[in-house]
C-alpha cells in the first residue's frame, strides 16, 4: 500500500506547473516574433532572385525569336510567339514568382520586360525590369 502511495505522489509531481507552461509559451512567442519576419525576408529575396532569373531567360528567348523573326508588336503577340503554337520558343508560363504576368512593351526597335514585383502592381517602386534588353542592360 505504501508503494502505491509513493507511485501516485511521483506521478502527480511529474507534470508542469501553470507558471512553467506560461514561461515556455512566452519564450516560444518571442522567438516566433523575431524569426518569422526574418524568414519572410528570405522568401521575398528568393522570389526576387527567381524573377530576375526568369526575366533574363525570357530576354534570351525573346532575342532568339527576334533574330529569326521580328520584334512582337504587343503583349499578345509576344505571348503567342513565345508559348503559342505547336513548337513554342519557351516551355513554361510568362508569370513572375508572385503569379503576375510579365509585361512586354515594345519601345521602337527594342522592348522592355517588366515584373510587377512583390506588391503585384505595375509602375511602382518595386517593379523588376529589364530595360534595354537588346543590349543586355539590367536595372
Amino acid at each position: 500500500m505504501k508503494n502505491q502511495d509513493n507511485n501516485i505522489k511521483r506521478i502527480a509531481k511529474a507534470g508542469f506547473t501553470l507558471a512553467e507552461i506560461m514561461i515556455a509559451v512566452t519564450i516560444v512567442g518571442i522567438l516566433a516574433a523575431i524569426g518569422v519576419p526574418m524568414a519572410m525576408k528570405f522568401v521575398d529575396d528568393s522570389r526576387i532572385t527567381a524573377t530576375q532569373t526568369k526575366l533574363r531567360t525570357l530576354e534570351t528567348v525573346t532575342d532568339t525569336y527576334c533574330n529569326r523573326h521580328k520584334i512582337p508588336s504587343s503583349q499578345e503577340a509576344w505571348s503567342e510567339a513565345l508559348i503559342g503554337g505547336d513548337d513554342p520558343f519557351f516551355k513554361g508560363d510568362l508569370n513572375d514568382s508572385w503569379g503576375t504576368e510579365i509585361r512586354f512593351e515594345r519601345k521602337g526597335r527594342r522592348y522592355v520586360l517588366t515584373s510587377a514585383g512583390p506588391d503585384e502592381n505595375y509602375d511602382t517602386e518595386d517593379d523588376i525590369t529589364t530595360f534595354d534588353a537588346s543590349k543586355n542592360k539590367k536595372k
